[in-house]
């Protein structure tokens, strides 16, 4: 029984060993078959990573490109607008300093208007006007003078010949206009005076 069972087991063994070998060279036989595939299966991995890290790169220049471009429109369109901008300001300055010139010129023909109408019109008064007499001479004047106190001093002589006499005290005679004062004759004392009519 011993030596069956130990004869079975090195056969076992054996098998065992001799299956381990095969496989062993086997794989030893593919191994070259192995390694080729699996370094080109990497070489094409890296060659795709390095094509799309290339693509991508291409997409980045083509997308700075493309800035660049809309970049270089907007600012050419920013200067023909700012451009046109600076000629409608100047066109509008243009435009008001011509109208302030107009309205100057305007101003000036209506005031020479008003000036011309009002010389006309104090021309018009100064004509319709009575020409002013010249002022009469000083000597003239107090001629005048002396002849109208002669008529007055005239009068006077006049009127004092031709009132009548009343008698009055102490023989005097007086006209009918003088009062005659009797009494205290000190006027000069503050009493009063007594006034006697006929």
């Amino acid at each position: 029984m011993t030596v069956n069972v130990v004869s079975r087991a090195a056969v076992v063994l054996v098998l065992i060993i001799i299956g381990m070998a095969m496989l062993l060279g086997f794989q030893a036989a593919n191994a070259p078959a192995q390694w080729v595939g699996v370094q080109a299966t990497v070489e094409a991995g890296q060659m795709q990573r390095t094509q799309q890290a290339l693509e991508i790169e291409a997409r980045q220049t083509q997308i700075a490109i493309e800035a660049d471009q809309r970049k270089a429109r907007a600012t050419q369109e920013f200067e023909h607008q700012r451009a046109l901008d600076a000629q409608e300001l100047d066109t509008a300055q243009r435009r008001a300093q011509w109208v302030d010139v107009l309205l100057a010129v305007l101003a000036t023909i209506l005031g020479i208007a008003i000036l011309l109408v009002a010389l006309a019109a104090a021309v018009r008064l100064l004509r319709a006007a009575p020409a002013a007499r010249p002022a009469p001479d000083l000597r003239d004047q107090l001629r005048a003078a002396a002849r109208a106190n002669e008529l007055l001093e005239r009068q006077l002589a006049e009127l004092r010949a031709t009132r009548p006499v009343v008698p009055g005290a102490n023989g005097q005679h007086k006209s009918a206009a003088e009062p005659t004062r009797t009494g205290n004759k000190d006027y000069g004392s503050g009493e009063p005076a007594t006034t006697v009519r006929p």
